[in-house]
């Protein structure tokens, strides 16, 4: 984008901050983009800055409305070009900083829907090179395929945060345009041979009626809002060697949650249940970790993650299957064994395939969740 003066590197006071930005957003409402962008380097630390030491209130907005800036200038951009791409990425980095910033305060529509629109926009021009270098034999046929597929899997991600950004702000035009912009494209990489979206499997439909007769099902406003609790078998804690000697039923629900930072993953999540009464959790929990249990186990607390971070496409391919955490099968475990083995007997989930291995020799152990 150019470099910018010195002068726009230097400590500022607080009114010198919010004067710059004040002429940044009206250069941005008269459309002047680059002099908008000028103003909101200024104030963040220059073009590479990234606002250190500002105060949340001040370094958010700043973020925000250089990013919007960012989507202007590459949108006007004609045809496809690596600087074009360079300007969206710069769009990117900014929102997906400032949205990560105001999770802390609940997180913010804005940013994700510039965030979504930024990744919409670098992969849109990505795949107009990816077309025009096949077509003047710049790219092989596999290696095409490749990038459709990289550039595929980054639109997941975007529209991941253009879906929360609706629900955010449910009904907005904008976002909801941003929406089938992706969705276009997402077909037109899969008639090209790139995989589907996963965003278009239909919701799952859980199965209470095929769980084990201990399993207590609470359906919630959603599928993603529903919860299981039953009784696991948790390791015993020797305290002295830290090795298991045995293993606790112990009371637990189950809950899922969507990785925003992640599009594909879905996050199970074990706490401790006190359905069986608080007395009983409280014993439970002091046969399995000692007396100083009470301070770890009791009703709503986390035991710990059933699952453990993948990629849709690369080892899931529906919202309900999730990769089951690598701890359950060290040290000699089977992940058919204990609390999974246990999970799959009572029917709440079920194992579908391995697909392939970390670079630990782990296997990516995918199951699909009932509930």
């Amino acid at each position: 984008m150019g470099g910018l003066p010195p002068r726009c590197v230097k400590m500022r006071t607080i009114d010198e901050l919010e004067r710059l930005k004040a002429t940044g957003n009206e250069c941005f409402r008269r459309k002047d983009y680059h002099g908008a962008l000028e103003q909101y380097n200024c104030a963040l630390g220059g073009p590479t800055g990234r606002g250190t030491g500002l105060q949340l209130g001040l370094l958010l907005p700043l973020l925000n409305n250089r990013a919007a800036c960012y989507l202007e200038i590459a949108d006007a951009m004609r045809g496809p070009s690596t600087e074009r791409i360079d300007v969206y990425r710069c769009a990117e980095c900014d929102a997906d900083e400032c949205s990560t910033y105001s999770n802390i305060m609940g997180g913010s529509a804005k940013a994700l829907f510039r965030l979504g629109r930024a990744i919409l926009g670098k992969q849109m021009v990505t795949s107009q090179l990816v077309d025009k270098s096949l077509e003047h034999h710049q790219l092989g046929a596999e290696e095409a395929m490749a990038m459709r597929k990289d550039i595929a899997r980054a639109l997941e991600v975007g529209c991941m945060h253009l879906n929360i950004a609706l629900k955010m702000v449910p009904g907005d035009a904008m976002i909801t345009a941003k929406i089938h912009e992706v969705e276009r494209l997402q077909q037109t990489l899969a008639i090209k041979g790139a995989p589907p979206p996963m965003l278009q499997v239909g919701v799952p439909v859980p199965r209470p009626d095929t769980f084990g007769p201990s399993v207590l099902f609470t359906k919630g406003d959603s599928w993603m809002s529903n919860t299981v609790t039953l009784e696991l078998p948790v390791p015993v804690r020797n305290s002295v060697h830290h090795q298991s000697t045995g293993h606790v039923m112990l009371p637990i629900f189950l809950t899922k949650t969507e990785n925003v930072r992640n599009q594909g993953e879905l996050a199970i999540w074990m706490h401790y249940s006190a359905h069986l009464g608080k007395s009983e959790l409280k014993s439970r929990g002091e046969a399995a970790f000692g007396p100083d249990a009470e301070y770890d186990v009791f009703d709503g607390h986390l035991y710990g993650n059933l699952s453990t971070p993948a990629q849709a496409n690369d080892h899931i391919r529906s919202p309900d299957e999730f990769v089951m955490n690598f701890q359950f099968a060290r040290h000699g475990q089977s992940p058919d064994e204990g609390i999974p083995g246990a999970l799959v007997a009572a029917g709440v989930i079920e194992r579908v395939r391995v697909a392939g291995q970390t670079h630990f020799g782990e296997n990516f152990v995918i199951y699909r969740v009932n509930f």
